[in-house]
């Protein structure tokens, strides 16, 4: 029963590793010195004034930040993400 079950719900398990993959990647995703927080669109102005006040190396750290929401982080992923390397 239980190779039945570990082979019924591989691909979930599968699903999940990449995912944290992902997010551990996210974790150590550089945040570049002098970052404008207030040019990325629908942040709220909370997160951007204490983003700006904490400067924080990483999204991992931003992600700990109180009063930085989860949809905070994410608008910041996606901002980061499409910036020229």
């Amino acid at each position: 029963i239980t190779a039945l079950l570990n082979e019924r719900y591989k691909g979930y398990q599968e699903k999940e590793n990449r995912l944290a993959s992902r997010l551990a990647h996210a974790e150590k995703l550089l945040i570049p010195r002098g970052f404008d927080y207030k040019a990325v669109k629908g942040l709220s102005q909370e997160a951007s004034e204490k983003l700006s006040a904490s400067q924080p190396l990483t999204l991992g750290q931003a992600s700990r930040i109180p009063g930085v929401r989860k949809s905070d982080v994410a608008l910041l992923y996606i901002a980061l993400s499409k910036r020229p390397r």
